[in-house]
């Protein structure tokens, strides 16, 4: 099922839609949080649901992260070794290196997602007579409200 199957699925829920969107997000970025924790300590695939459902409260499934570890250890990012009953994974010399790129990228990598959903989308305030306001994501038509080239030398 695609993002947006799923998403349309609950849309007239809007808590199920932002969990729906967050998942989606860690989703995506999954690899670089996991290299990010084993570059503090190695650990299981049980420490790494336990992480993302205790920092995240989202429950990955233990199919999904047992085949991003393996997947992982195919690529050289990461390697594995049985201590006891466990399976721990250990951050190579490739996954330090591409997790030190992505750090070094994240500033842009962030700008890029904001210049992304900035000119697709804006957001409008509505006060509606009243102390709290309500938020909506207008699209934007025509001309994007900010100048992408001010965005374009950061």
């Amino acid at each position: 099922m695609s993002i947006l199957d799923a998403a349309g699925k609950i849309a007239g829920n809007s808590g199920q839609f932002l969990r729906h969107m967050q998942y989606e997000i860690l989703k995506e970025f999954s690899d670089f949080l996991i290299l990010s924790k084993l570059n503090e300590a190695p650990f299981s695939g049980y420490d790494v649901i336990s992480y993302f459902r205790n920092n995240y409260g989202i429950l990955l499934s233990s199919g999904n992260v047992y085949s991003q570890l393996s997947r992982m250890e195919s690529l050289g990012f990461v390697k594995s070794a049985w201590t006891g009953k466990k399976r721990i994974y250990k951050l190579t010399a490739s996954g330090a290196l591409l997790l030190q790129k992505f750090r070094e990228n994240i500033y842009a990598i962030q700008i890029f997602i904001n210049k992304l959903v900035t000119n697709e989308f804006r957001v409008e305030v509505n006060w509606n007579n009243s102390n709290s306001p309500k938020l909506k994501l207008a699209p934007i038509r025509g001309k994007p409200w900010f100048e992408p080239k001010l965005l374009s030398g950061l």
